[in-house]
């Protein structure tokens, strides 16, 4: 298993960025120095956190059994950030095995969010449902008592390839398209520290 999708994205667009994963995984071939594995975000040398203005934090406090207690150690470590990016899932009544699988301690909506970064001394800039088709999947297979898949394999050949960068281009105009508020089956959030 390999780590660091999003660095890899955004150092090809000449963001300067670095990511930090917990587990000890192998980083994406390109990325090496960009990335530590094995490693908590909260170890790393004190100088070296003074240097970040925004942390991400994907789909991760999901997995934090007190949410709150986490995000604000985390950002005492990291002082000298003003801006957070974060994703959640979202929508508790679109809980399934994938959910228990992947250990998540809660699903999220648009309030319940905000309210957890005004505690963490950050205000909402821009806060929305994504994935607003999975949303509607993921709900009628809950219906119909079906499970979801819990590994979906990588794209085997250029055909497929192409046919995810369709869906995924698919994904983005959907985003932009509909109502933020509008139900999906994750969250996205910007925010900005408070003054």
């Amino acid at each position: 298993m390999c780590q660091g999708i999003i660095i890899k994205y955004l150092t090809r667009r000449n963001i300067d960025c670095f990511g930090v994963e917990l587990a000890n995984v192998l980083p994406l071939d390109g990325i090496e120095g960009k990335i530590v594995t094995g490693t908590n975000a909260l170890d790393l040398d004190e100088n070296f956190r003074k240097k970040f203005k925004t942390l991400m934090l994907l789909d991760v406090i999901e997995h934090i059994e007190d949410d709150e207690r986490f995000l604000k150690s985390v950002l005492a470590k990291y002082e000298g950030v003003t801006h957070l990016v974060l994703t959640v899932p979202a929508r508790k009544e679109i809980w399934t095995n994938f959910d228990d699988f992947y250990r998540h301690f809660r699903r999220y909506d648009l309030k319940m969010t905000e309210k957890l970064i005004n505690r963490a001394g950050f205000e909402v800039v821009d806060i929305r449902y994504v994935f607003n088709s999975i949303y509607l999947s993921i709900l009628l297979l809950k219906k119909f008592r079906k499970d979801r898949p819990i590994k979906t394999p990588a794209p085997p050949n250029s055909l497929v390839k192409l046919l995810h960068r369709i869906i995924a281009v698919c994904f983005i105009a959907e985003c932009w398209l509909m109502q933020k508020k509008l139900y999906g089956s994750s969250i996205f959030c910007v925010a900005r520290k408070k003054e």
